[in-house]
């Protein structure tokens, strides 16, 4: 996981299991889920309680965001011949098959508890 510090101060505690990631003892998310054919990101924010929310709109200061990279995929060489049209032979179909979720390729960027990065 490629982690960038936005600011300085002491950052929400985290701990990566697998393809879950944990805040603070209090969310967790498996980032597998999340991961679909394009890019995609989730905003961790802190409420009015400093209770972490998951979505810019739910929250007052951002306390890290995630950043998934779009599914990768190989080409399947057990996937079995489609027929054609007679006198043109079976032509191989390859159906792409999805890779696992590269931890390695997730960005994750944290802010200062203390100061934050209010939403606008």
């Amino acid at each position: 996981m490629i982690v960038v510090h936005r600011n300085a101060g002491v950052k929400v505690a985290h701990q990566v299991s697998g393809t879950s990631i944990t805040f603070a003892d209090e969310l967790t998310l498996n980032l597998a889920r999340y991961q679909r054919d394009w890019h995609v990101r989730i905003d961790i924010c802190s409420n009015k309680d400093n209770m972490l929310v998951v979505g810019a709109a739910a929250g007052l200061r951002y306390v890290a965001q995630l950043e998934i990279p779009a599914t990768a995929y190989v080409a399947s060489a057990e996937s079995p011949p489609v027929a054609v049209a007679e006198g043109q032979g079976p032509v191989p179909h390859a159906a792409p098959e999805p890779l696992p979720l590269d931890m390695g390729a997730v960005t994750l960027a944290l802010w200062s508890l203390e100061g934050g990065q209010p939403h606008e």
